[in-house]
């Protein structure tokens, strides 16, 4: 027989059976204990609203209320969840997606695949991606792909705006390549390009006796190399320039005389020369 009366689970403790107070008079052969997780006993449901508040110790929940806790997540707090594995994540038209960390570590905020499959971030008005402390973009097995298919002039921009701000494109032996024109529409604009050592493409040599050999380990037999006279330095003639290339080895700047094609050996110029690469 079922008691009709049982403990309250206002005390949090353990309920144990209680002794009827009167056998004889008391019919109740039995009290059953609300349920705990060490004692059998009864149960009583949560509502939606008991679910969603997740504050009361002593109800249960059944699948429904699950659902409805799960629509209607809290906050997680200081604790770090545990991995979790995801199909889909989304939201409604009027609620934004937002992940964020006061976390002053390097790597804060993550997204990360394991296997061989990809991260894709789509949107229909744009993505915006804001960090005070830089954003990183890496892949292992695969390339990172910015892309854009709208029809604009400027359909993707890289842009630093601080003043003393820019934007730096690093790589491997491959470079960069870009297959279309290349503009410096900003006044006052320039191209800078590294030199001063054996393996750079620009710099400056001085001609003896109408010729000069610069060591250039990166040269090749196709590449196309520029000269212009910056100081003739006291030379008493002077020759057009022509030049040879020995492939990933040096090149030779020669001043000719353009009736003879002879050396011109008085010609002792400081010359400039840059070097690009046919494709």
């Amino acid at each position: 027989m079922v008691c009709s009366k049982s403990c309250k689970c206002e005390s949090l403790k353990e309920n144990a059976v209680k002794a009827p107070k009167n056998p004889k008079k008391d019919k109740c052969k039995c009290r059953t204990p609300y349920a705990s997780t060490t004692v059998k006993g009864t149960v009583k449901l949560s509502t939606d609203e008991e679910a969603i508040a997740g504050t009361n110790k002593c109800k249960v929940i059944t699948p429904a209320n699950l659902t409805a806790r799960l629509q209607s997540p809290g906050p997680i707090g200081s604790v770090l969840p545990g991995p979790g594995s995801f199909t889909e994540f989304s939201v409604n038209a009027e609620d934004p997606v937002k992940i964020s960390s006061s976390n002053n570590a390097f790597n804060a905020i993550e997204l990360e695949t394991t296997g061989s499959g990809s991260i894709s971030i789509n949107s229909s008005d744009g993505v915006n991606v804001v960090a005070e402390g830089g954003i990183s973009l890496f892949a292992k097995q695969d390339a990172v792909f910015l892309t854009s298919d709208v029809n604009l002039p400027s359909a993707l921009l890289l842009t630093a705006t601080g003043v003393n701000s820019g934007i730096e494109l690093k790589t491997g032996s491959s470079g960069v390549d870009i297959n279309s024109d290349l503009a410096l529409s900003g006044p006052g604009k320039k191209l800078g390009v590294k030199g001063g050592l054996s393996t750079d493409f620009i710099g400056q040599a001085t001609l003896v006796a109408g010729s000069v050999t610069v060591a250039n380990t990166n040269i090749l037999a196709n590449d196309r190399i520029f000269i212009s006279r910056n100081n003739i330095n006291g030379s008493t003639s002077l020759g057009v320039f022509d030049y040879s290339i020995t492939p990933n080895t040096s090149f030779t700047i020669r001043s000719l005389n353009p009736a003879d094609a002879s050396v011109q050996t008085n010609d002792v110029s400081t010359v400039s020369y840059f070097i690009v690469r046919q494709l």
